[in-house]
């Protein structure tokens, strides 16, 4: 690891309160690149509460220094926003007689030594029914949305926020045969869901532990992965292990995932054996760090996506190769489906006169 992530993960740790070892003495241009790691990751705000605590000599230059205070108090601004409407949901929902959670984001906030600091996104609520009954619903309220496998994506924002109505708790696996298992174990964890003192109802710790293992996977093996994401878990696993075991993880289909994630947690975040869900393997654990430093949050920064179709059609068959070597079964089901959806478009995409119907999609958007 090269000097520049040994600065970041040594400020990031001190920022989580892992260890108490101070960064070195950085000049301007090592700081600017911790600076665009962090945003790279999705993680400034959580840098910044390292950083601001530094001794005077130690802080990077104040214009740096004031750009970064700006970004963490606009997330903090974010985070206040989304909690509120995390609150809001939850009364609205409760009110039509539904059981709620809230999955990953403002949950996984409140783990955090400055809940504040971490970078939000929408907000995902599980809601109690299943996929015909909580679309009937949202239909009832007067809803628009777009139907995913595992949620609802509502097209305008509801009480302040981007929301995801999740009628299942989880996307998954791309493997119907480990999936059906995993769905089952989280439909019946999820039902234990508590209220916080923030007053919306959040998971156990063995539901989140299990849910955002599958989400992590899914997001590797398919387009990329955040050090945010990781980071979220390093915290979850900081209050234990959940009491899930590597059986039954195994029967999930998320063994090998978890190995490289563990990997990960005990030689960036000092993460102690006994806290681990499975035993790690480096060797995977090897490949996922070294395309989340590459790739950035949700694979944002690999390259591909400026390129033009066939550009992007071979990057994606390359990296379904590495990932191959992860995980086999998730890899082979991922690239059938990318097939099938292929065939399936096949007159959408002559009509539109385009291999991509993303770009034809933005070429359209272009001319209006």
């Amino acid at each position: 690891m090269d000097k520049r992530y040994h600065n970041f993960f040594t400020l990031l740790r001190y920022a989580l309160k892992v260890d108490d070892a101070l960064v070195p003495v950085m000049s301007e241009e090592e700081w600017n690149a911790v600076y665009l790691t962090a945003r790279k990751q999705t993680v400034t705000g959580v840098v910044y509460q390292g950083v601001k605590t530094l001794p005077d000599q130690l802080r990077p230059p104040k214009t740096l220094l004031l750009t970064w205070a700006v970004e963490a108090e606009r997330i903090a601004e974010m985070n206040k926003v989304l909690t509120n409407a995390c609150r809001e949901l939850t009364l609205l929902f409760g009110r039509k007689g539904r059981r709620t959670a809230i999955l990953k984001g403002q949950a996984n906030a409140m783990l955090y030594p400055e809940p504040l600091s971490r970078q939000p996104g929408d907000v995902d609520i599980w809601v109690e029914g299943g996929k015909d009954n909580v679309t009937q619903l949202l239909d009832s309220m007067g809803l628009q949305y777009h139907l995913a496998y595992h949620h609802a994506h509502l097209t305008k924002p509801l009480c302040g926020a981007h929301v995801e109505v999740h009628f299942r708790p989880s996307s998954g696996n791309r493997n119907p045969l480990t999936n059906r298992h995993l769905q089952k174990v989280l439909e019946k964890e999820i039902l234990k869901s508590k209220m916080t003192a923030r007053e919306f109802v959040a998971p156990t710790l063995r539901f989140a532990l299990i849910m955002q293992m599958a989400h992590i996977q899914r997001h590797f093996v398919a387009s990329g992965l955040g050090l945010r994401h990781l980071t979220d878990y390093f915290m979850l696993l900081k209050r234990g292990n959940g009491d899930v075991t590597e059986d039954e993880l195994r029967r999930m289909g998320l063994r090998k995932c978890a190995g490289a994630v563990m990997w990960v947690m005990g030689s960036l975040f000092g993460l102690e054996r006994a806290k681990m869900i499975c035993p790690p393997d480096e060797q995977r654990g090897r490949q996922m760090l070294e395309a989340v430093l590459a790739e950035g949050n949700f694979g944002h920064y690999d390259g591909s996506r400026e390129a033009g179709p066939w550009q992007r059609l071979f990057h994606g068959r390359k990296r379904r190769m590495a990932m191959f070597t992860f995980n086999p079964a998730e890899a082979v089901w991922l690239e059938m489906k990318f097939w099938k959806a292929i065939i399936e478009t096949i007159p959408q995409r002559i009509k539109a006169r385009s291999w991509s119907l993303a770009d034809a999609e933005r070429r359209k958007g272009g001319r209006t």
